[in-house]
């Protein structure tokens, strides 16, 4: 994202910036809130504009010469009594980026906030401004913003929020080149050395959480592997500590492996030889802690998480309302739901757009904890189920608490010894209504899910948070329940041995790790070719190589008839979507489309740019075929509003079944689907071969080599 570098105010503004900046002073001190967001974002602006003025036609305070005559510059600041005081604009940098910056946020306004990052990016990237006052802007937001940054610019455009991160982090080594020449060496220099670090360390973290915030887990470690080739350049810095950051980078992408599971752990024991001898030895050890990991290796139980000692003085108890959220394993029908239910409680539910949409998730991201090298975060039930699941928000407008009483205003527990005891196990009051209201849902014909009665039960979820609201909607006191189910932790265990495990780190199976890393996706045409080959070299490689075939024919490689369309989907979409999730791809089944229903639909967002790619599927026996990829699939396209589409055709004619009766082979097949690509699309067939394969060690087995070269 381009920005245009801030200039230095004309002679003629001057004296009109500064009475603007007095303004802003005066309605800060008379007002909690200020209203005019454009006009507060503004003010930074001003102000570095008439600060470079300032410098250039300024030789003692408060004076300035415009056009040959001197005037006073002095602006109306206040103590910490609220009294006024003269200031000069030299002076107040960093106050004033707090000031501005805590007004933005309060108004909770992204546009707002967006356009104050803009303004700040432009100072930070503008060579004329001393590095003294850029300083003061790292400073000044992070004073503001330290514990609320990532939420803030997670929640930005991505390529901006990207390039914020970058921006700073350039600022932050630029600095540290010559750290002499921007601050003195004295009793503050090594705490100034010591925040840029610690600087540094935030805006990685910021960095994670974008790349997790837009599902570009890929995208996640190569930033992490480009850090550390960065830093690993740099020499003869001796206020650099390159084993501080190296350690900080190599434990990250260890934390982040052990959750997502992108590399081979052979992988990051590379990574940890090539810089050993850059980190301490402590260090080290933790790290190999970490790669080790296996959630064999404990046991977890029950795990809540809460404020301590909340303290309800000061709210009306009647007053308060409860949130309770959750995360269903199924895909709502529409992209939203709204519904009241019986005693005005709201049920509200979304599909699950990205980790963070989780609440459980959010919450546990926040805390930034680990066991033995595992996030907490991997207790979330989104992971590795972020393309079939929801999240459901109960609102009830009381103060619902079953699970402890106020007592002055104090939390004390109630005892569910009996309860536990009843069930075998621990008691979790709130599952009651929740199971309750999805049960009311389901029995009114109201329910937006496709869920099967019989697994309407307490297993139906585990982890939920409760929330309670004042009457602003501030939020007052919150606690995570995780585990609540007797399989819980035992279903988290497993997430490591899903059929992503089985084809990502079989050996005999393409690296697929090189295409995921290697591959840039740019423009639509990129992206579509980029799901063409996902589907070759996973789906197409399976079945024709690696004996996904016996799946497709009823009876197993012993059956005599295929399976029809609707039964070959579900195979086909969870062989794909768990590589197509590291991407940040989002895989979608039976997508409704121009009046119908597509069997596939992958979509990418990147750099705020939506890509799609639609995917018709059809048994080369189909009685039309021709009208499959010449009408069919177009509508759908069409429909989307993209031209990109794949055409994707299952070929079983064999021995043992005999049709498509009109094509001899599949080369034949391949030149008919070319033959009636309509103009005007980008549509790629493919054809992959499903019939029973003959032993490799067969000399037969090299007309298999002829027929699947044809994609």
């Amino acid at each position: 994202m381009n920005y245009s570098q801030i200039n230095t105010c004309k002679a003629s503004e001057f004296l009109p910036n500064l009475k603007e900046l007095n303004s802003y002073f005066q309605v800060r001190k008379n007002v909690s809130e200020i209203t005019n967001v454009n006009r507060l974002a503004n003010i930074l602006a001003i102000y570095f504009k008439s600060l470079l003025y300032y410098e250039k036609n300024s030789s003692r305070k408060f004076e300035v010469k415009i056009k040959g005559e001197l005037f006073e510059a002095k602006l109306n600041g206040h103590n910490s009594l609220g009294e006024t005081i003269a200031v000069d604009l030299k002076e107040i940098s960093e106050q004033l980026i707090v000031d501005v910056i805590g007004d933005l946020t309060k108004r909770n306004n992204i546009e707002s906030f967006k356009h104050g990052i803009i303004v700040l990016n432009s100072i930070l990237i503008t060579p004329k401004i001393p590095a003294k006052y850029k300083i003061s802007i790292l400073n000044g937001e992070n004073k503001v913003l330290l514990n609320n940054w990532s939420a803030l610019v997670k929640a930005l455009p991505e390529k901006l929020a990207l390039d914020t991160i970058k921006t700073r982090k350039n600022l932050i080594f630029q600095i540290l080149k010559s750290p002499l020449t921007h601050f003195p060496k004295g009793e503050n220099f090594n705490e100034n050395i010591e925040a840029l670090h610690n600087a540094y360390e935030l805006y990685i973290k910021t960095l994670i959480k974008i790349h997790i915030f837009n599902n570009h887990y890929v995208e996640l470690f190569t930033s992490l592997y480009e850090e550390l080739k960065y830093i690993n350049k740099i020499t003869d810095n001796k206020y650099i500590r390159k084993e501080r950051l190296i350690g900080f980078l190599i434990i990250h992408l260890v934390l982040r492996n052990n959750l997502f599971q992108v590399e081979r752990k052979d992988k990051i024991r590379e990574v940890l030889s090539e810089y050993y001898s850059y980190i301490t030895h402590e260090i080290a050890e933790e790290i190999k802690q970490y790669i080790d990991f296996s959630p064999e290796d404990f046991e977890l139980n029950d795990l809540t998480v809460g404020i301590e000692n909340p303290d309800f003085s000061g709210h009306v108890l009647s007053e308060i309302k409860t949130v309770i959220s959750f995360v269903l394993p199924y895909k709502l029908n529409v992209d939203n739901f709204n519904c009241e239910l019986k005693n005005g409680i709201k049920f509200e539910a979304e599909n699950t757009q990205n980790l963070f949409s989780d609440p459980i998730f959010a919450f546990l991201e926040e805390l930034e904890g680990n066991i033995n090298g595992m996030p907490l975060t991997f207790l979330s039930d989104a992971i590795g189920n972020l393309n079939n699941s929801s999240v459901v928000h109960l609102t009830l407008d009381e103060f619902y608490h079953p699970d402890f009483d106020i007592i002055d205003n104090k939390i004390h527990p109630i005892n569910t010894e009996l309860e536990d005891a009843k069930r075998g196990g621990k008691y979790y009051p709130h599952k009651d209504l929740i199971l309750e209201k999805i049960l009311e849902l389901y029995n009114e014909g109201k329910s937006p899910f496709n869920i099967d009665i019989k697994k309407i039960n307490s297993n139906i979820i585990s982890n939920y948070l409760v929330t309670h609201l004042s009457k602003e909607n501030t939020r007052i006191h919150h606690k995570l329940f995780t585990i609540t189910n007797f399989n819980s932790y035992f279903n988290a265990k497993n997430k490591f041995n899903t059929n992503l495990n089985k084809l990502y780190f079989d050996e005999d199976i393409y690296d697929i790790r090189e295409f995921l890393f290697e591959t840039k996706i740019g423009d639509k045409k990129a992206f579509l070719e980029f799901c063409f080959h996902l589907l070759v070299i996973t789906l197409k490689k399976s079945i024709e190589y690696g004996g996904l075939h016996k799946a497709f024919w009823e009876g197993g490689s012993e059956g005599k008839f295929p399976i029809a369309e609707p039964q070959a989907q579900p195979i086909i979409f969870n062989h794909l979507r768990f590589i197509a999730e590291l991407k940040g791809i989002r895989l979608s089944r039976e997508t409704i489309a121009s009046d119908g229903s597509l069997d596939f639909h992958f979509s990418y967002n990147k750099n705020d740019i939506l890509m799609n790619v639609c995917v018709e599927l059809k048994n080369a026996h189909h009685g039309n075929i021709e009208h499959g990829i010449k009408t069919q699939l177009p509508l759908y396209i069409r429909d989307v509003g993209n031209r990109e589409g794949v055409f994707l055709v299952l070929w079983y004619k064999s021995e043992s079944f005999r049709k498509p009766t009109k094509f001899r082979d599949i080369s034949e097949l391949v030149a008919c689907l070319q033959e009636n690509i309509p103009g005007g699309y980008r549509i790629k067939p493919l054809v992959i071969d499903c019939t029973n394969k003959v032993s490799p060690s067969l000399k037969s087995a090299s007309a298999r080599l002829k027929i699947n070269n044809h994609v």
